[in-house]
């Protein structure tokens, strides 16, 4: 066995294999194995090639130091060294933070532990089947989190995961791949007197690979490739969230949207022609339903051509969208990369003479099949087809379209297999110009949907550089955070599909998609009223909060179902307008941390084993604690609190939008103050209650401590948020006990790039107590102005009681 040590990395062989290993300053290891092929033409013998989930230079590797056999802790400094052994082979590299990386001996095993030398893991790498096989132990109370968009419960352990992004419209709870893959999990280790804390495992690579995590052997992790090379992080920390901070550290996070495109937004398959279009934005007009965004599906388009309006159903887009925009709707379009091929279509015409388009392995371009019939396939991994793609937009921004929706980019093709759905893609000899060279698409597939979304990043940075974009996709693979929301795909209108809704947008938030959603309703099938009401209730705490239905269905508007559940969805969507400066907040915190806005239960305690695995409710932030209705006919659940002490909000947030409301009639006796009338009962964490949900709500509570920052009145949509911004309400919930908490109030102007040049608020917001409490108010950051001229301050108090105060929005201490 050899070994070479530069400056940054050390790199062992020993005969068929070759590992180089380096550590970054933020105690990333990355981990790059090698393996000789069985043969040069084989499909493992391709190299990876420069990465697509990594921006150039999101992996720094430290400089290390050579040192010898180091005796003590006390010697050891903090920053990156190698400590070779006495045995050949045998090393021990050490991040800044004293995280270890050590190899004995024998270059197919690892082992990584922490700075007080506990062991996390021991991997093995080994060639398999087809490429190159990763294996670990895990312990029998182990949990895994993350790969993205997958189908399940919260914990992923105990099946196998294939990274190949599907066009899958038909799935359920154990159906696999869907449309996007992230080969990214976190191993979070049960805490015993040997191991505890949590591992990050990210593969680099944007082919084929499995995930086994316990399915054919329940005492090991496997992670599965097809080439002879892999590229491995490895993020060893104590808890899952620190995990997620340094994944998305490294593949990169959502920049801050729009506002408007945090508000409720309506959509189907599809609205046509331009009548019906400006009647459904009258009907939220008229009815008083907040709504920031109209979708255009495919049927604006002429003869699904993409880049193209239909002349007799849009024959005036530039004056619908106006007319739209003096409403203060906001327009997105869809976006299919098959284009049709058609020599009098410009589109095509113009691409053909770029040498846009995908060919296959006979250089003659691949035509397939989508919506407009025969159709050729862009190249987006070329950086001049992208170009050439983001200028096509000019043909939907010039009329004044405001963002993009991203479809059938995994890619769909209706020539491939329609029960073996992860064959409904071109076919391997179709060939795609990308880091690694010209290879088969199979190579690049995962990232296929992610660099048409880079194209279109481009078509905004160059015809709309002031503004942010704004754009949704359906498939993507590591970093696609960088440039899109996501939405969970063709779901169903079922209480399956709703429920699994929660636990999906959970490991998609903890894998870096923050900004994610699922439609409103179901896509596909009829949503009763019931479900279309939980559905809506659910998601006005999800980042993205659209409603959306396929063609062929009953009308999914809020109104569609009758009175009582238009009120219920107002109600709703009006409580998600009086949030927006909490999750506006929540998302300036995530784009600072990596921590997500939705997050799983075990954020609030993770010592808790019962929240390990909780799935069927949530939190938003740290404090607001969401328990949906997943039943039809379910008037009550079993709600469980974490430690601490819990406000019941429910009652409160959807009753109007003055904040007033009445205690919970089934308040447990013992566990809440006596509320009196617009008061709030306190319950005990750390145990299950039995909790009402009538139609009208569902439960939610806020933790003892919170300050929430929300409108007196939601505003109708972005542009009516100006009288609300002069007196928000700053709601206070008090603890029993003393206690010290924080908010930071984020703001700037909701909508330019000027945020990236520090031209932004941050107010934070300090609230301590017992009685009598104290309210902070001091600039954290101040190149923005500070909107409000007055807080309305709303303290509910362990008693029961509750009180108003309005204050000035000035820095200082006042005492409540």
């Amino acid at each position: 066995m050899k070994h070479t040590i530069s400056s940054t990395e050390l790199e062992i062989r020993d005969g068929n294999f070759r590992c180089a290993c380096s550590v970054s300053e933020n105690n990333v290891f990355r981990i790059h194995l090698r393996m000789t092929p069985r043969s040069v033409t084989s499909v493992e013998a391709c190299a990876l090639g420069a990465s697509y989930a990594v921006p150039a230079g999101g992996f720094q590797a430290a400089p290390i130091r050579q040192d010898a056999i180091v005796s003590s802790s006390s010697d050891k400094e903090r920053e990156a060294r190698i400590e070779l052994k006495p045995n050949p082979g045998e090393f021990a590299l050490y991040s800044a933070h004293g995280s270890c990386l050590t190899a004995s001996g024998d270059v197919l095993s690892l082992q990584l532990s922490t700075a007080d030398g506990a062991v996390l893991q021991e991997l093995s790498f080994g060639r398999g089947e087809k490429g190159v096989e990763i294996r670990w132990s895990i312990g029998a109370e182990d949990r895994f989190y993350g790969l993205g968009e997958r189908s399940g419960f919260l914990d992923k352990r105990g099946r196998s995961y294939l990274m190949w992004n599907t066009d899958e419209p038909f799935h359920h709870e154990l159906r696999d791949p869907l449309y996007q893959s992230v080969p990214f999990v976190i191993h979070r280790l049960a805490a015993d007197s040997v191991k505890a804390g949590a591992v990050g495992l990210f593969l680099d690579d944007p082919g084929r690979s499995v995930f086994d995590l316990g399915e054919s052997d329940p005492t090991l992790a496997f992670i599965r490739t097809e080439r002879n090379e892999a590229v491995l992080y490895l993020f060893p920390h104590e808890e899952v969230f620190e995990v997620t901070s340094a994944y998305t550290g490294l593949t990169g996070r959502h920049e801050l949207p729009p506002r408007w495109a945090l508000g409720f937004q309506q959509c189907r398959y599809s609205y046509f022609p331009d009548s019906r279009v400006l009647e459904i934005a009258e009907e939220f007009r008229q009815r008083r339903i907040p709504c920031d965004v109209i979708y255009l599906d495919i049927h604006y388009m002429d003869g699904y051509r993409v880049f193209t309006w239909d002349p007799d159903r849009f024959p005036d887009p530039h004056a619908l969208i106006a007319r739209l925009h003096e409403q203060g709707f906001r327009v997105v379009t869809i976006v299919d990369p098959g284009v049709k091929i058609d020599p009098e279509y410009d589109v095509y015409m113009s691409g053909s003479a770029r040498n846009a388009f995908a060919r296959r392995t006979d250089g003659t371009v691949y035509a397939g099949e989508v919506w407009p019939g025969a159709a050729v396939f862009p190249d987006f991994l070329r950086q001049d087809t992208r170009t050439w793609w983001a200028e096509q937009h000019h043909a939907l921004f010039d009329v004044g379209v405001d963002g993009i929706w991203n479809d059938m980019n995994e890619p769909a093709d209706f020539t491939g297999d329609l029960l073996d759905r992860t064959k409904f893609t071109p076919p391997s000899d179709l060939m795609l110009e990308g880091s690694a060279g010209l290879r088969s698409i199979d190579r690049y597939h995962n990232v296929y949907g992610q660099m048409m979304c880079s194209a279109t990043a481009e078509a905004f940075a160059t015809q709309k550089p002031e503004l942010r974009p704004f754009m949704v996709t359906r498939a993507g693979y590591a970093g696609i955070q960088r440039y899109a929301a996501v939405w969970t795909g063709d779901n169903d209108s079922s209480w399956a599909h709703l429920a699994m809704m929660i636990p999906m947008l959970l490991n998609m938030g903890l894998s870096g998609v923050a900004f994610c959603g699922s439609d409103v309703g179901g896509f596909q099938g009829n949503a009763s009223g019931e479900l279309f009401a939980r559905w809506m209730q659910s998601s006005c705490f999800t980042p993205f909060f659209r409603a959306h239905t396929s063609t062929g269905t009953r009308d999914h508007e809020p109104w569609a179902f009758g009175p009582e559940v238009e009120d219920v969805c107002r109600r709703a969507i009006l409580l998600r307008g009086r949030l927006l400066p909490y999750v506006y907040s929540l998302f300036d915190e995530y784009r600072q941390t990596g921590k997500p806005l939705l997050r799983p239960m075990l954020s609030a305690d993770s010592d808790d084993p019962r929240l390990a695995g909780m799935w069927n409710q949530f939190l938003l932030g740290d404090d607001l604690l969401v328990a949906p209705v997943l039943e039809p006919e379910a008037r009550s659940r079993v709600v469980y609190l974490p430690a601490g002490h819990w406000y019941r909000w429910d009652q409160v947030c959807f009753a109007d939008e003055a904040g007033a409301g009445e205690a919970a009639p089934d308040a447990p006796d013992g566990d809440a103050g006596d509320a009196g009338e617009m008061g709030l009962p306190l319950y005990h964490g750390g145990k299950e209650y039995l909790v009402e949900a009538p139609l009208e709500r569902i439960p939610v509570f806020v933790r003892a401590g919170a300050v929430l920052p929300l409108y007196a009145r939601a505003p109708q949509h972005e542009a009516d948020s100006g009288e609300v911004d002069t007196e928000p309400v700053l709601a206070l919930f008090a603890d029993t006990r003393d206690f010290r908490s924080e908010f930071v109030l984020y703001d700037d102007d909701r909508e330019s790039q000027a945020y990236l040049r520090g031209e932004l608020r941050r107010d934070r917001l300090r609230f301590s107590g017992p009685a009598p409490y104290q309210l902070e108010l001091a600039t954290a950051e101040a190149n923005h102005e500070r909107r409000a001229q007055r807080y309305r301050v709303r303290l509910y108090r362990p008693d029961g009681g509750v009180q108003t105060r309005v204050i000035p929005a000035q820095d200082g201490t006042y005492s409540l």
